[in-house]
């Protein structure tokens, strides 16, 4: 049966090595499959993303943004389609998990590296 009444996210990353200062651009796509197989765009009820920086301090980005001081934005661009960008600060490896709907949704996990560029 595969992919039918299921939901997908893809999150797709713009560069793997980065020099601090910069900022790691994200894109996440929702996806719904139907019983015919055909996917369409979805629209989750919340969305987390979890940076993990090489020191261990963490980064949140959510959807819907509150203006919590201490969250980065999810801009929704259109229907499933959702874009965030993190300031990189740290040298190291960085890691980032996608949570949707409080873990009751798709999620996915990565990770980028910030190297000096002296």
């Amino acid at each position: 049966m595969g992919l039918r009444n299921s939901t997908s996210v893809n999150a797709l990353t713009f560069g793997v090595r980065l020099a601090p200062g910069g900022s790691f651009a994200m894109v996440l796509d929702y996806r719904t499959y139907g019983p015919d197989g055909r996917p369409r765009a979805v629209d989750p009820t919340l969305i987390e993303v979890v940076f993990t920086k090489p020191s261990g301090g963490q980064i949140i980005a959510i959807y819907p943004y509150n203006g919590e001081a201490d969250r980065l934005e999810i801009v929704k661009a259109w229907d499933g389609h959702y874009t965030l960008a993190v300031p990189v600060d740290e040298v190291g490896r960085w890691k980032w998990s996608v949570i949707t709907n409080a873990g009751g949704g798709p999620g996915e996990d990565g990770e980028f590296e910030v190297v000096s560029v002296s």
